[in-house]
């Protein structure tokens, strides 16, 4: 802001543009720039305090036919504020073929001073700047690791300095001490305090910082991270909200924070106490690493709710529209109430959690979108895990009140699930059950099937009840069933474990139940009992089954003797004929060698035609020999077909 502003002392600028300007083809023409000020005064009347003592001494010169021939030289910026001077110089020349600079910063600036010299508004700057490095050289022996001919020492500190701006989390600086040298920057000491109640302090070496600042090219970090607190619910609730979300999202809403390619950080942490949200961590420790746009955490682990959780993720901002996040991490001793009452996730895909009570181990490894709120979109969540417990409680849950009541259990059974280890997937908006056998009581489990965003349920429980476990009714319907199917002279003996299937479906909240017979149809309610008339109709229907299936079996074996049979049979007709088409050849030959015989005396015409004519013979004979061969086959394969047609006969005659 201009307004009100007071400057005094001599100001000298002169400037020369030659040439020709086109944004066209991006001709620029040359410029010169020189600008001198000398005992310049600047200062506000409302504020206390002023700038003096400005003395500045600059040229510059834009070559614009070949802008690697611009110079800038800054041979004098003097300042003086709150009695503290500050000095500057700066010079550059080739800076887009390889960047030749010398420069060099002194003094202190303090910056509570500033702000009351200078109006600043939504912004609060306090503490102490001081500097006093000197750097010379070419980029190009950066570049090269020639460190001993490039210039680059002094030392920069802070102490105290505060910058708090709207919209904004409160920054204080409360004490950093870097060194410069030619390869690296080192980070003595970086003592931050962000919103007031988050610390981090980091110590370690920055490298590739003058390539960075001059071409943008990546800076380079080896750093260690160290707190005492973050709260990361406080940074984010001091930003400025985003009146696009919904209020859907779970916490402060902010825009996107994209991570920059050009920085390649590795940290390593360790942060007594996170708290995001209901999360409470403590013991953060982990490998944190900045790279190519991408923040990764690498087998950190921390104490949370409980138990322990160790993870490695990435937080990929690449594409800023669809950010994404990939996360593989295992906890261990879980408490499942302190778990729904501080994971998101655990509400959206495992409601019913909140009336269980246990300790659970999970590994879980997933992908998904990332939100405004830095956590993932929960419908575009695709993974898999692994959930084991030795034994979870039900306090509530409307679902177990029914199983209860359909397999007639009393009031007073056990409520406790033994022996858990669930594997699942989650694939869009469902989470996918794979079948597992679990205990509750003396009732052993098998259950299957997937939940889904919508709270919908779709889960087949099959239990096996050992006769005892029922109740006194059950009992008895199952003795006068056995009676009457004993007056039909069926054996039915109640077995010691009734089997029951039943089928979970409805949504969280009013789950609905219904057995489940493994025909396509459902009972209506009238579980074990129904359960129980539908084993003896099962029993009646496997004695009659059992009967047809020893006459099939019979049946089966007499059909495969047939075939057997004429298999033997049709192979001696094989045989028969091989062994006639063998003499007829034989015979033939025979014949022929005494034709050819008879004709030597007669002279080479005769011969001649005895050979012809034994040589047709054979030929006849090995005809005939086919022919015969091809009989037998033909004739031993209908003996097999008509057996194998009796049998399917016979079979036939007992469905």
């Amino acid at each position: 802001c201009y307004e009100g502003l007071r400057a005094s002392g001599s100001f000298t600028l002169a400037g020369l543009a030659k040439g020709v300007y086109s944004d066209a083809d991006s001709t620029l023409p040359d410029i010169k720039l020189n600008l001198a000020v000398n005992d310049g005064v600047v200062s506000y009347p409302d504020l206390p305090e002023k700038i003096s003592a400005i003395n500045i001494i600059t040229d510059i010169f834009v070559n614009g036919s070949n802008l690697d021939l611009t110079t800038v030289s800054l041979d004098k910026f003097h300042f003086e504020l709150a009695g503290n001077p500050f000095d500057m110089t700066f010079f550059l020349k080739t800076p887009l073929s390889d960047p030749d600079f010398r420069g060099s910063f002194n003094g202190k600036i303090d910056l509570e001073a500033l702000s009351k010299a200078v109006p600043m508004e939504d912004m609060k700057l306090s503490g102490i700047i001081e500097m006093a490095v000197n750097m010379a050289g070419r980029l190009s022996m950066i570049e090269k690791e020639q460190y001993e001919s490039f210039t680059a020492k002094g030392t920069m500190g802070i102490n105290n300095m505060l910058v708090a701006m709207a919209g904004y989390p409160e920054v204080l600086v409360r004490d950093a001490s870097f060194l410069f040298t030619p390869a690296y920057t080192s980070m003595e000491k970086l003592d931050i305090l962000v919103a007031g109640t988050s610390d981090f302090l980091l110590k370690g070496n920055v490298g590739n910082y003058i390539p960075y600042v001059f071409r943008n090219e990546t800076i380079k970090g080896n750093l260690s991270l160290t707190s005492s607190k973050v709260d990361v619910t406080s940074i984010l609730n001091a930003m400025a909200e985003d009146t696009t979300a919904t209020a859907e999202e779970d916490t402060a809403a902010l825009a996107l924070i994209a991570v920059p390619r050009n920085i390649d950080f590795d940290f390593n942490a360790q942060i007594a106490s996170l708290i995001y949200d209901n999360i409470r961590a403590e013991n953060l420790r982990g490998h944190i690493i900045v790279r190519d746009g991408v923040l990764s955490l690498r087998e950190t682990g921390m104490s949370v709710v409980g138990g322990t959780i160790m993870m490695s993720a990435d937080y990929d901002t690449r594409d800023t529209l669809k950010p994404v996040v990939k996360a593989d991490f295992e906890m261990k001793n879980i408490g499942i109430k302190d778990a729904f009452n501080t994971f998101v996730t655990v509400q959206k895909f495992a409601p019913a959690a909140k009336g269980l009570d246990g300790r659970i181990n999970l590994r879980m490894k997933y992908e998904s979108l990332l939100g405004r709120d830095m956590m993932p979109v929960i419908n575009s969540i695709n993974g898999y895990g692994k959930l084991q417990s030795d034994q979870v409680q039900v306090l509530e849950a409307p679902a177990f009140d029914k199983l209860k009541e359909i397999l007639k259990l009393g009031d007073n059974y056990t409520n406790t699930f033994k022996d858990i280890n669930v594997s699942f997937r989650i694939s869009d908006g469902r989470v996918y059950v794979n079948p597992f056998d679990v205990k509750m009581g003396t009732i052993k489990m098998n259950i299957s099937g997937d939940q889904g965003l919508d709270q919908t349920l779709n889960y087949l429980v099959k239990t096996e009840i050992p006769r005892a476990a029922l109740g006194a009714s059950v009992n008895a319907l199952m003795d006068n069933l056995t009676a009457q199917a004993s007056a039909l002279g069926i054996a039915y003996k109640p077995s010691d474990v009734l089997k029951v299937n039943v089928r979970v479906r409805g949504v969280v909240g009013k789950p609905e139940l219904s057995p489940d017979f493994g025909t396509g149809g459902e009972g209506a309610g009238g579980g074990v009992k129904e359960t129980v008339k539908e084993t003896v109709k099962q029993t009646v229907a496997e004695t009659v089954d059992k009967g047809k299936e020893a006459l099939r079996k019979e049946a089966e074996e007499q059909g495969d003797k047939l075939i057997r049979e004429a298999e033997i049979r049709g192979q001696q007709l094989r045989d028969e004929a091989d062994r006639a088409a063998i003499k007829l050849k034989e015979e033939a030959e025979a014949e022929a060698a005494k034709l050819i015989s008879a004709a030597e005396p007669k002279g080479a015409l005769a011969k001649a035609a005895a050979r012809k004519a034994a040589d047709a013979l054979v030929k006849e004979a090995e005809r005939n020999g086919t022919q015969l061969r091809n009989e037998a086959d033909k004739q031993a394969l209908k003996l097999v077909d008509e057996a194998r047609a009796k049998k399917e006969e016979m079979i036939a005659r007992i469905q």
